[in-house]
């Protein structure tokens, strides 16, 4: 009987011990690409012009937990195009209301004009570049109440982003 009262603690630790760690997955960097086709194109106003965002390139930046997200910008007004490539950094955020993954607090970190038939865009183009830095709309990573094991809802514990992509703690 002694023998087995230390085997069933043993076996209650290690059960507690599992339950306490949670479970890791990991997104890698492509399979966050892929989820992005769902947020992108990205489409808004802006001063008189239809800006579309698309052709998105996720990194992610384990050191400051940052997102970059590269992106084809096309502006188009009265026919006429501009096109730039851009670069969009921010963080990656759960929100528990909503069960959603989301990207916050994006803002355009970089800004290049590759194509331009817009006449007189040198004023429009020298705003944008002024508000480099500063914050776009939230962007739509994943929706969790999609995501159906069959445990009933999945509430991330902790997201961090490592080396090997953005771990996700349940």
């Amino acid at each position: 009987m002694k023998l087995k009262l230390p085997h069933v603690l043993c076996c209650m630790l290690l059960l507690m011990s599992f339950q306490s760690l949670g479970f890791v997955f990991t997104v890698t960097e492509k399979q966050l690409n892929n989820m992005l086709v769902v947020a992108f194109p990205f489409k808004q106003n802006y001063q008189g012009m239809d800006v579309t965002f698309s052709n998105p390139t996720i990194k992610l930046d384990s050191g400051v937990q940052k997102v970059i997200i590269s992106t084809t910008i096309e502006a188009v007004q009265s026919q006429q195009k501009l096109l730039a490539q851009g670069t969009i950094e921010g963080i990656v955020t759960y929100r528990s209301a909503t069960q959603e993954l989301q990207f916050e607090k994006p803002a355009l970190t970089h800004f290049q004009v590759l194509e331009n038939t817009i006449p007189n865009t040198k004023q429009t183009i020298d705003t944008i570049k002024q508000n480099i830095g500063k914050n776009l709309p939230v962007i739509l990573l994943f929706d969790f109440k999609q995501f159906d094991l069959g445990f009933g809802e999945i509430v991330p514990r902790d997201i961090k982003i490592t080396s090997k992509g953005l771990a996700i703690t349940l």
